[in-house]
């Protein structure tokens, strides 16, 4: 019974190491493509879950504030940020006439927050919320029933467009979605 040489041996464990070493590069640059991939499908589900919220708060606000001077720091209406009143609510649901309950959308050190600050009276909870990361820019635009621009406290209509930066590779790009909804104004 003859057995295998020293030269087979080292042969077949150098085919085997090349072949392991091949197969582990294609898992690491597939594990790789897979992280940046899922990254990006996330980035776009919370972006989606971003103007889902602005445009259900929108529609649900009375109207736009020029601002909330109680936060500190003071949120301003404008092109980057916007403040919304929003009817405030008793403890059975019902609305509670000219009080008003104000959420703000702003971006802080790229990212989107939604903030809800509650009047005294109303049941509504605090909210200090991270929407989105990695934003490059927030855009609001308010406009009239005539579909005319307008300054934000005479808006009937808000569109907001969000931009987030994605790290593809070596390149940086960027992705925007816009929604608009029309405020409640009732």
């Amino acid at each position: 019974m003859r057995g295998f040489t020293l030269p087979e041996v080292i042969t077949v464990t150098l085919v085997a190491v090349i072949i392991g070493g091949l197969v582990l590069g294609i898992m690491v640059q597939n594990t790789r493509l897979f992280v940046q991939e899922s990254e990006k499908v996330t980035q776009g589900l919370g972006l989606n879950d971003a103007l889902v919220k602005i445009k259900s708060s929108i529609k649900e606000a009375s109207s736009v504030a020029s601002s909330y001077p109680q936060a500190s720091p003071e949120f301003i209406t404008g092109a980057s940020e916007i403040v919304l009143k929003l009817p405030s609510i008793d403890s059975s649901g019902s609305i509670i006439d000219n009080t008003f309950d104000h959420i703000v959308f702003t971006k802080l050190s790229g990212k989107l927050y939604f903030k809800l600050f509650p009047n005294s009276l109303s049941t509504r909870a605090a909210v200090d919320q991270l929407l989105a990361k990695s934003v490059e820019g927030v855009d609001f635009r308010y406009f009239d029933i005539s579909g005319n621009e307008v300054a934000a406290t005479s808006a009937v209509k808000v569109r907001v467009s969000v931009s987030l930066k994605q790290n593809v590779g070596l390149n940086i790009q960027t992705s925007t979605a816009t929604t608009e909804a029309n405020l409640r104004n009732d």
